[in-house]
């Protein structure tokens, strides 16, 4: 289905024609599981076709009492939507639980736009990057938007403390034609130096489970900063080059508020980067 390294964390999963993996073969996927994923309400994941358009109240509630996750035969988004359930069962539970409860009736979000808790969400549903992290010296370069820096001086660092998983399934439809502006957000989670001589797989596990443990804790738009993935070192063919993060309409600066590191000074841990604005992102 795509070749990007991003889609390594799906690779068990994607079907092996490259095609789009189908209804019936989602289903078989996430039942072979050891542990099929539930809701919160204990309903059981499972794929089904959505006849009519919904509300986002509707669409939430409706996979946590029933499992059932509307996914349209064919469409990409929502099998990548499908997959992400079943490579980050518990941040997707997580990010459903929380919706639900935002939407639920009687509660302030409840028909009053989004909200910062949804805006968070919904980002990171649609375009989250777990960044499992072992280096507190590497989250900051990334929250402070020093690219050059992270991605170029530190590369070496990177390979031995940052691990990135893209758990957001807009982010893998625009990675089937990727190009050098896409740009995600990243959720960082403070894993021990230990877990990165572990097998992958572990990797991912621990950064979903530690994603939806900060999810639950909280979160905000403010505390997940944009990624550029063109500059994770190998994501890119041109990325080998210093030059290459020198692109200001891809490696965006930062605000002021993040340069000064008063923001950052403020977060209270690896997982609370510095506050960023949600507009003008490709």
């Amino acid at each position: 289905m795509a070749t990007h390294p991003a889609f390594a964390a799906l690779e068990p999963w994607l079907p092996p024609d490259s095609g789009v993996p189908t209804l019936a073969g989602l289903n078989a996927a996430i039942a072979a599981g050891a542990v099929p994923p539930c809701t919160d309400a204990g309903a059981r994941i499972h794929f089904a076709p959505s006849a009519t358009a919904m509300s986002a109240a509707d669409y939430e509630t409706r996979i946590l009492r029933t499992g059932a996750v509307p996914t349209r035969p064919g469409n990409p988004h929502d099998a990548f939507n499908a997959l992400c359930w079943m490579v980050f069962p518990e941040f997707k539970r997580a990010c459903n639980a929380l919706h639900a409860a935002q939407l639920a009736p009687g509660t302030a979000a409840q028909g009053a736009g989004r909200g910062p808790v949804r805006d968070a969400l919904t980002l990171l549903d649609e375009s989250g990057v777990l960044v499992l992290c072992g280096d507190q010296a590497l989250a900051r370069l990334l929250e402070a938007r020093r690219w050059k820096e992270l991605f170029w001086s530190r590369r070496a660092d990177i390979a031995r403390a940052l691990r990135f998983f893209v758990c957001g399934h807009a982010l893998y439809e625009k990675l089937l034609a990727p190009y050098p502006a896409i740009t995600g957000r990243a959720l960082i989670v403070a894993a021990p130096a230990a877990l990165f001589e572990q097998e992958t797989s572990a990797q991912r596990r621990f950064a979903d489970m530690a994603a939806a443990r900060a999810l639950r804790s909280g979160i905000a738009a403010a505390q997940i900063p944009p990624l550029p993935l063109a500059g994770i070192p190998g994501w890119d063919p041109g990325n080998g080059v210093p030059g290459f993060y020198d692109n200001a309409a891809v490696f965006r600066p930062p605000h002021a508020s993040t340069a000064s590191g008063n923001a950052a000074t403020s977060a209270h841990s690896a997982c609370a980067p510095a506050p960023v604005s949600s507009s003008g992102e490709p």
